[in-house]
């Protein structure tokens, strides 16, 4: 499920995605150059992990970057070393 937080309600469609079999989380995003501050950005990433943990999903990350246009690189919202090795564990699972 991609930037979650821009959802009105997020745990209610992150709830629904779950129902529906999805199994990963994009936690990492640039909710600061959406119309917030650093501050609510971070509570936003925060926010999302904790769920993710909570409901056992995969977390990924992403700047969201689609063209040389875009004010984030790709790389900006990235993972940790550990979390990245999490994401090919599942991958080579399926």
């Amino acid at each position: 499920m991609a930037h979650p937080m821009l959802y009105t309600n997020p745990e209610n469609v992150m709830e629904g995605f779950i129902k529906c079999g999805g199994d990963g989380v994009e936690c990492d995003y640039f909710y600061n150059n959406r119309g917030v501050g650093k501050k609510e950005a971070d509570e936003n990433i925060s926010k999302i992990r904790k769920i993710a943990k909570e409901k056992n999903l995969i977390i990924s990350g992403g700047g969201d970057f689609h063209s040389d246009d875009d004010p984030q690189r790709i790389g900006d919202y990235g993972l940790s070393e550990k979390e990245f090795d999490e994401l090919k564990e599942f991958w080579r699972k399926r």
